[in-house]
């Protein structure tokens, strides 16, 4: 998200006040260098952002008084050239506001559960001029699709599980095969994802930067989870009951390693960029930076203007 107009107010609107407050909490580290104002409901906010209008908004996909693309054409009227990081407010996101993401250049939308580092990545890109870091959505076309239901069907087959699912590491459900019944499916796979990256980045610490096989196992008196990594960021999880009958550890892996190298040559799975780890060493660089800034006593505006060009610069 290209930025040519420096950033001078972000403005946070949800309906939720604690959400609001732990919104404004990610974005404490930039409180010295742009104005933030927060609003916990639509009508306060209108009028305010009528007379001043925002550089860059976090708002939710749902209010009371309007939603989705209604919600978002009345705030680009607002703020005609703001950037607008749009957060879903339930599980499943709004399939037009995603629609309208990856066409508009200044929006956003964020699907659940939100991920603080890949927002305030792309945070540094529109106040840093850069470009973005992220891709927030997966969109499966219709044959793509029928692709993995199918892959899926087979692999729940080969080893009856219970349920078998394929998501982002964000925690966005894909697919699945089986019975739905693992409700918390999508903070699952977001715990897990951060572990699959981590392990890919031990695998460049030792110099290998090879496509990695990666398995997730937790074994329990009630039942079996076991979660691989498919691609960049995708995860595929097999959950079984515990019974005489479920499977060991080597047929599961051997039946979804297949399914795994199949899923992983699917283009819309591996479609994003490979720098969130970079852009979060930034983030916490120029924390640190700005930190010691402000330790000093006595600092002056003008001080951390000149402390932000130099991070700007440096980081």
């Amino acid at each position: 998200m290209p930025n040519n107009t420096r950033i001078e107010r972000i403005t946070i609107l949800f309906h939720d006040s604690d959400v609001v407050n732990e919104i404004k909490g990610w974005l404490n580290p930039y409180s010295l260098l742009v104005q933030l104002d927060t609003f916990n409901s639509l009508r306060v906010a209108v009028p305010l952002l009528a007379k001043s209008p925002s550089g860059l908004m976090l708002v939710s996909d749902r209010f009371p008084e309007a939603s989705g693309l209604s919600l978002y054409a009345g705030l680009r009227k607002l703020s005609p050239k703001a950037q607008v990081y749009m957060l879903a407010s339930e599980e499943t996101p709004m399939p037009e506001m995603v629609s309208v993401a990856q066409r508009e250049a200044n929006l956003l939308y964020f699907p659940q559960p939100w991920d603080q580092r890949s927002l305030l990545a792309n945070l540094e890109a529109s106040l840093g001029n850069e470009t973005p870091v992220y891709t927030t959505a997966v969109i499966l076309d219709g044959a793509q699709h029928q692709e993995v239901s199918r892959h899926l069907d087979e692999l729940q087959e080969s080893v009856a599980a219970l349920s078998i699912y394929l998501t982002t590491d964000l925690g966005q459900i894909l697919a699945y095969a089986g019975d739905d019944e693992l409700t918390q499916i999508g903070e699952i796979s977001s715990l897990l994802g951060g572990s699959f990256a981590a392990l890919q980045q031990v695998g460049y610490t030792l110099g290998d930067f090879s496509p990695a096989y990666s398995l997730i196992q937790r074994q329990s008196d009630t039942g079996n989870l076991y979660v691989f990594g498919v691609g960049n960021r995708a995860l595929l999880v097999l959950l079984f009951s515990r019974s005489p009958n479920t499977p060991r550890i080597g047929t599961v892996a051997y039946y979804a390693r297949n399914k795994v190298e199949a899923l992983a040559k699917i283009r819309a799975l591996n479609e994003i960029a490979a720098r969130i780890p970079e852009a979060a060493a930034r983030i916490e660089a120029r924390e640190r930076t700005m930190i010691g800034v402000c330790q000093k006593p006595g600092v002056a505006l003008e001080e951390l203007k000149a402390a932000r060009r130099e991070m700007q610069q440096k980081y």
